[in-house]
């Protein structure tokens, strides 16, 4: 029997308490999984938390999340379900404008810039794997076509709206005036200036 507890032992298996605890965790998930909370339940509960502050993760908890997330991998269902709950969902002002200040002004260490460097590269940047870019390619394609009252030009979604519609060449009293960024010194139109300087200038200096 010793040789046996010895062995046992070494094994490192769960004790009755975290197996009956496995248990309870187990019957609980089984019980709330597809159970929807009313909007009346949502309204209390935003309420309860509303001004409460978690304050900073602790290193050993961040360990442990990322320990719990490691390897894990959603399910097509659950791929399907996330996309469609998210649909026609648009991100209030006031939450973008929270959002951008936030990271203006941050300062990345140089291992974090490496790390997010290294995600980019190869394989590990889901954006490049040919099954990925295939799905991103079929939904664009199921995308119909938009005319531009204009010109009545056809274009898909992105095209139309750079080019077309309000930015159309064909509007009467359009703006092409050109704007100077802060950053480079170099002139735009509205939109290019937009998307290519001012905050997303390549020559901004991160303060």
């Amino acid at each position: 029997m010793d040789d046996l507890d010895k062995i046992l032992n070494g094994l490192n298996l769960p004790s009755n308490e975290e197996l009956a605890e496995e248990s309870r965790a187990a019957k609980v998930s089984a019980a709330m999984r597809g159970r929807k909370k009313s909007d009346l339940h949502r309204s209390n509960l935003s309420k309860a938390i509303t001004g409460t502050t978690k304050g900073p993760m602790s290193e050993e908890l961040k360990e442990k999340i990322s320990k719990a997330h490691t390897g894990k991998k959603f399910t097509e269902e659950h791929i399907e379900n996330l996309r469609k709950a998210n649909i026609g969902k648009t991100i209030p002002a006031e939450i973008r404008a929270k959002i951008s200040a936030g990271g203006k002004g941050l300062v990345r260490s140089a291992e974090t810039r490496a790390k997010i460097s290294a995600a980019n590269i190869g394989d590990l940047n889901c954006a490049k794997r040919p099954e990925v870019r295939a799905k991103i390619s079929e939904y664009a394609k199921s995308k119909p076509n938009l005319t531009c009252p204009h010109c009545k030009k056809e274009a898909n979604e992105i095209n139309a709206k750079r080019w077309h519609f309000d930015n159309c060449k064909l509007v009467k009293n359009r703006d092409d005036s050109k704007m100077e960024c802060p950053h480079c010194g170099k002139k735009a139109t509205a939109g290019n200036a937009s998307r290519y300087h001012f905050d997303n200038c390549k020559h901004k200096k991160n303060i």
